[in-house]
């Protein structure tokens, strides 16, 4: 009897130690960070404020900053690995990260999820949300399947792999300069609440998007299209492959343009577009 009672035991407390990402998971730092940090020791680790936020007074709130100043805590970026926040996302049904945010600077947030895989595997937001500066408190949605995100590491992993092994989630600001699982290195300071993972959406749940650019055919072989959205002005364009390494830069000035790419390697690159609009980032397939 007592062997069965300890092999029950050991059966709990095992799930117990297993426990990972589900629907509905949470993260509304009513008591404390509740895992999500820097990941290393620095000085600007995210921190509690007991009041204030989108429930008013008594709703807390994580405040996150970054010094912009290329050491320790420079990179605007918060992340959780605990074993709530971890797990197949695929099996769970995610389809989504959604929060609270606030952008008290005078300089965008563009807001971003990453996941890793096993160590060295990771895949981040092909579009960024573009929180402006100075803009009270928004709830976001950044959509974590598969098609909605881009590989940033380790490109011979399919993102459907990464998502069913996730090891780290990220959120982070990145304008497109840095590879996209990495925090942009600048001093900003922003304000997160009610972070949740969700397996549903209502139509009436989209992010701040700026108007897309569109790139076609994708995949494409010898020259791909560029339109820009209404409104556009001089706008100019970067190509990267997947190792960051830019292979193209241009300039744009009207709505719609093409450039040649028959010359290129086959493989995956990022289109990245910068304007007085902000700045946005596609990723397309060369055959």
């Amino acid at each position: 009897m007592k062997r069965v009672l300890l092999c029950f035991l050991f059966i709990i407390s095992f799930c117990i130690g297993f426990a990972q990402i589900s629907a509905g998971e949470t993260s509304d730092f009513e008591v404390d960070i509740e895992g999500w940090s820097h990941q290393i020791s620095n000085p600007n680790d995210p921190v509690v404020v007991t009041t204030g936020g989108p429930n008013g007074v008594g709703d807390g709130y994580l405040s996150n900053t970054s010094s912009g100043t290329n050491g320790a805590g420079s990179r605007h970026i918060f992340a959780n690995d605990n074993s709530e926040w971890t797990g197949d996302y695929t099996a769970a049904g995610i389809i989504a990260i959604t929060f609270d945010v606030r952008n008290p600077n005078t300089t965008d947030l563009h807001l971003r999820v990453a996941v890793q895989g096993n160590p060295g595997r990771w895949a981040a937001s092909l579009d960024a949300v573009v929180i402006p500066g100075n803009t009270g408190w928004t709830n976001v949605v950044l959509p974590i399947e598969a098609t909605d995100l881009t590989l940033t590491a380790n490109p011979s992993t399919p993102i459907a792999t990464i998502l069913t092994e996730v090891s780290q989630i990220r959120i982070l600001s990145n304008d497109g300069s840095d590879s996209l699982h990495k925090g942009q290195i600048i001093a900003l300071e922003s304000h997160y609440d009610n972070i949740s993972a969700t397996n549903t959406l209502s139509t009436s749940e989209i992010g701040q998007r700026e108007p897309e650019m569109m790139i076609s055919p994708n995949p494409a072989k010898d020259k791909l299209n560029i339109a820009l959205p209404q409104g556009s002005g001089d706008t100019n364009i970067e190509v990267f492959d997947v190792l960051g390494k830019r292979v193209y830069k241009g300039q744009l000035t009207q709505l719609e343009a093409s450039v040649n790419i028959s010359n290129w390697r086959s493989g995956v690159y990022l289109v990245r577009i910068s304007n007085d609009q902000g700045t946005q980032t596609k990723r397309f397939i060369k055959h």
